[in-house]
């Protein structure tokens, strides 16, 4: 629940808020009432409190909906930066991984996985095969996409059959 209760001299009542992708919906309750007569404000009465505060609870349901939604098309919406040519799962790709130190290029095989998250952000994450073993690095990329995609965990295993076939000797090559 996003209602926060706000009592200060400039300000007496309730919040709704909510935030999803970058957007933000907010509404204030008030528990001043303008009088009847001359317009001044009252402070509300404890059934008057009661009644804005329900009110305020069920603006909060209905943003609630608007963000579980809006999370929804955002997930869906996360979809991998490069088109994947060379593994079966979308999202990880088999590549060299380059570093360049004091001016000298170096080059490993590797997996990398390239996706946008649920906010549009680009995560890149280099996995080299000369430092975890081909099943350790197809490991390591399969769990950085499912956490940072909010997949079920159920889908580890599914994802870590699907490892691509990978020539031992393309490292041999490049160093030749």
């Amino acid at each position: 629940m996003s209602v926060t209760e706000f009592n200060y001299d400039s300000f007496c009542g309730l919040r709704v808020m909510r935030k999803a992708g970058g957007a933000q919906r907010c509404r204030y309750f008030s528990f001043l009432i303008a009088g009847e007569k001359n317009g001044d404000k009252r402070h509300a009465t404890p059934s008057e409190i009661r009644k804005i505060r329900r009110a305020a609870e069920e603006f909060d349901r209905t943003l609630a909906i608007w963000q579980r939604k809006r999370q929804t098309v955002l997930r869906r919406q996360a979809i991998p930066t490069v088109r994947n040519t060379t593994t079966p799962v979308r999202g990880i790709r088999f590549g060299m991984i380059v570093q360049i130190k004091c001016g000298r290029r170096y080059e490993w095989p590797g997996f990398i996985v390239g996706i946008k998250d649920a906010i549009g952000k680009t995560i890149t994450r280099a996995y080299p095969i000369r430092a975890h073993g081909i099943e350790g690095a197809w490991e390591r990329a399969v769990k950085t996409l499912v956490k940072e995609k909010r997949w079920p965990v159920t889908s580890i295993p599914v994802l870590l059959a699907r490892r691509p076939e990978i020539a031992q000797h393309s490292e041999g090559e490049r160093n030749a």
